[in-house]
């Protein structure tokens, strides 16, 4: 055989092996970025507190309003338990930072529609 074409063949072959171990890297870096990503996750549901009431919106709320169920927790969309619908939403999410504070009977605008608050447990 060609000694070029030998070369040739390595070569391709060393490149082929260099491709993958440099994919396997980036993907070790994507999961340890979603690794942190769940860890982050983690520390702020810890954060939650759902064994004591308030008559204020906080983390750990459930708030009703004419628009849903929201549970102040982390951002996870809509949740469905039995027959009833919940939004989960983290406190700093642009809905979540308007509900904090609130009490049942506040209201306010999201999204160009008005929120009414029915109940805050």
């Amino acid at each position: 055989m060609d000694s070029s074409l030998r070369m040739g063949s390595k070569n391709t072959s060393g490149d082929k092996h260099h491709t993958e171990r440099a994919m396997l890297h980036i993907e070790r870096e994507n999961a340890g970025r979603q690794l942190h990503e769940i860890e982050k996750i983690q520390v702020q549901l810890e954060k939650v507190n759902i064994s004591s009431t308030s008559d204020h919106v906080r983390s750990g709320s459930l708030v009703t309003t004419n628009h849903g169920i929201f549970f102040i927790s982390i951002s996870v969309g809509s949740l469905r338990i039995g027959k009833t619908n919940y939004l989960g939403v983290a406190p700093n999410s642009p809905i979540g930072l308007l509900l904090l504070g609130k009490k049942a009977g506040d209201r306010f605008l999201f999204n160009q529609k008005e929120y009414f608050l029915l109940e805050v447990e």
